[in-house]
């Protein structure tokens, strides 16, 4: 019987808190909030309790009622409710700090939940950070090292500025970035309007070349450090590196430039295969050295390489029957002999040998140019023109003087004739 009178009370207990709200926490009786405002400026700061878990307690209503060690520039007519018949939240309105410093005041708030149960004296603290309105630059960029078509990021921050703005310079020059655009074709760029300038596909006509940041408030403006823009060239030259397929030439910086497929010759075999054993060719990359080697699997031919020498214009070889080739090289060619001289009207010719397999290459000798061969030609012309018009001119003068003498003649006899 005891026991059922037991049971019967825990069951009034459970039924009666089954009436209880689910949200009827209990509030935090103490809350905190931090506001940073700058010296001249009014902010609103949104102040709140919370219940026992962190979160925001839905308030019917609360009302101001005591503030403690309010600084001199804050007065009561700061704070106020909007609207108080409905608010869930005080508004605190910091009007106008004139001077720097950190500020700490407590508030008690008179608190209503909205199921009726009243809470009062909720203590709210009120951290107020008030800073200074110097426009202060806390970063400038650094100088950066990047590759050519590389990319490169400048940061720069300051307090309490209205506006910035970019600038590139090198020596007397200064550009904004819409002319470095212009000046350096190829060169992207983002975040100039912010503290953030990246530059991308950088040209190594920018190197040497520095940016700043330039930031203003309504009071003045300050420029921060130049940060140098080092561009590195590549220089791709001097020994190949290679693999199984490609080859290289390799920058100081370590950057991989003229990389390109092998350029294989021909195949020359090193080991003949035979009916008991494998054979062995390569070839070799004609720029940079790389030889490939390939098995010849074991044969059923038995090959035979004649000593006569099979070739073409870059090598020679002995051939099998069959196809295969043996001592396959590159023809060593002796000296250029000339065998027919080039004169100014005609080409000559010169051959040389390779002194392996006696392959002939010619070539021509082109026309001399400016040859002096015609010049005795034109003086000895020049002599018998110049000796023919002698001849004409002593004919023409001996006429000249023979006509002359017998007119002379002619006058006399008749004048004797008259006597």
């Amino acid at each position: 019987m005891k026991r059922i009178r037991i049971l019967a009370a825990l069951a009034v207990i459970v039924l009666a808190l089954s009436f209880i709200p689910a949200d009827a926490y209990a509030v935090n009786n103490k809350r905190t909030t931090n506001i940073t405002v700058t010296v001249g400026d009014t902010k609103q700061v949104t102040v709140y309790t919370a219940d026992s878990k962190g979160k925001e307690a839905p308030l019917h209503g609360f009302s101001f009622v005591n503030v403690s060690d309010l600084p001199s520039w804050i007065s009561p007519s700061s704070f106020q409710l909007s609207p108080w018949e409905t608010s869930e939240r005080l508004v605190c309105t910091v009007n106008n700090p004139d001077k720097p410093g950190k500020y700490t005041f407590k508030m008690h708030v008179d608190c209503a939940y909205a199921e009726g149960r009243e809470y009062s004296w909720v203590e709210v603290t009120v951290n107020i950070t008030v800073k200074s309105d110097e426009l202060t630059i806390t970063k400038s960029p650094t100088g950066e090292k990047v590759n050519e078509g590389g990319k490169a990021v400048f940061i720069a921050k300051a307090e309490n500025y209205n506006d910035l703005y970019w600038t590139f310079t090198k020596g007397l020059e200064a550009l904004y970035p819409e002319d470095a655009l212009k000046t350096f074709p190829g060169l992207k760029i983002s975040g100039q309007d912010s503290g953030t300038l990246v530059l991308s596909n950088i040209p190594a006509s920018l190197d040497g070349w520095s940016v700043f940041c330039t930031f203003v408030n309504t009071k003045e403006q300050k420029e921060t450090k130049k940060a140098l823009i080092t561009v590195h060239s590549h220089v791709f030259e001097g020994a190949w590196g290679c693999d199984d397929t490609k080859h290289w030439q390799t920058c100081s910086c370590g950057e991989k430039g003229n990389v390109s497929e092998h350029t294989f010759g021909e195949w020359e075999v090193e080991v003949v295969p035979t009916k008991t054993a494998e054979g062995l060719r390569k070839r070799t990359c004609t720029v940079c050295g790389y030889v490939q080697k390939e098995i010849l699997p074991v044969s059923d031919h038995e090959h035979f390489f004649p000593e006569t020498w099979s070739m073409n214009k870059t090598n020679h070889w002995h051939e099998c029957s069959c196809g295969m080739k043996s001592n396959e090289a590159p023809h060593t060619f002796s000296e250029w002999k000339t065998k027919k001289k080039a004169t100014s009207k005609k080409e000559g010719l010169e051959e040389r040998v390779c002194t392996v397999c006696g392959y002939t290459e010619q070539r021509t000798i082109p026309v001399k140019q400016g040859s002096n061969s015609s010049l005795p030609w034109m003086i000895a012309a020049i002599i018998a023109i110049a000796i023919a018009l002698g001849v004409v001119i002593g004919v023409l003068f001996t006429y000249g003087s023979r006509k002359k003498d017998d007119d002379d003649y002619e006058e006399d006899e008749e004048g004797d004739g008259d006597e």
